[in-house]
């Protein structure tokens, strides 16, 4: 009987763990780990929080979509970053899409965060990426990017959208044309341009865009040797400017 009893407890035991790793019930709000998928079924469509802690100035990748019971089919799923469950840090929900491979973004400082989430059956996971910011906060205080490497950046959430900017420098030992990519993880939109120093003339720039994409420019005709200033700009988030974040990268040959 002793044995039996220990054999029920092991398995009740090894049962808590393989819920507490992967899937809450109904245990709101709770804490969710870096890169740990957990599948939530609660009884009612309402605002569920998961507090998170990020280590160091960084982004998210927040993947996660709603489940049709029965079918396990994907749809879109509603999320709201806040830092705690009654502050939102945005006054509306981001829905990850299908065209977007569930999938959205969100450069943070380092402290705790939470989500919350508009559902009742749904899979969720979270994952930090740490970046080490470089960037020049004006056009006197450019960082100069070397030719082939890449340099990157954050937009960190709160930061004004329109008015926050970037500023990098190339410099050109002889005349060249000049390719620039540009790379983001973004909720929201931002764009660059490649800006003579002599001239002051905009020579590239990108398109505004969000979430994750790369755009790949190239100027028409060589430049002549020289300084150019890449500026980023931080363009807000659908009529929102407060609320754009993300991350983003350059590199020019």
């Amino acid at each position: 009987m002793k044995k039996q009893r220990k054999f029920y407890f092991i398995l009740m035991v090894l049962f808590a763990m393989m819920l507490g790793s992967n899937s809450m019930a109904a245990s709101f709000p709770a804490t969710i780990k870096n890169n740990v998928v957990y599948n939530v079924t609660a009884r009612y469509y309402e605002n569920h929080y998961h507090k998170f802690t990020v280590p160091q100035d960084g982004y998210i990748t927040v993947y996660g979509y709603g489940k049709t019971k029965g079918s396990n089919k994907k749809y879109n799923l509603s999320i709201q970053l806040r830092k705690s469950e009654k502050r939102a840090l945005y006054d509306y929900y981001t829905e990850t899409r299908s065209y977007n491979k569930y999938r959205c973004y969100y450069a943070l400082k380092k402290g705790t965060y939470c989500l919350a989430v508009h559902d009742n059956n749904y899979a969720i996971k979270y994952t930090f990426t740490p970046v080490a910011d470089k960037s020049g906060a004006s056009q006197k205080k450019a960082a100069t990017i070397k030719k082939g490497k890449v340099a990157e950046g954050l937009f960190t959430v709160g930061e004004k959208g329109g008015t926050k900017t970037r500023w990098f420098k190339i410099r050109l030992s002889k005349r060249q044309k000049v390719n620039l990519t540009f790379t983001t993880k973004t909720h929201g939109y931002m764009s660059c341009e490649l800006i003579s120093a002599k001239s002051k003339r905009v020579l590239l720039k990108s398109t505004d865009f969000a979430r994750n994409m790369t755009e790949k420019m190239s100027t028409k005709t060589a430049l002549p040797a020289g300084t150019y200033y890449i500026k980023v700009s931080n363009s807000g988030y659908e009529g929102q400017p407060l609320n754009a974040s993300g991350y983003y990268s350059l590199c020019w040959k």
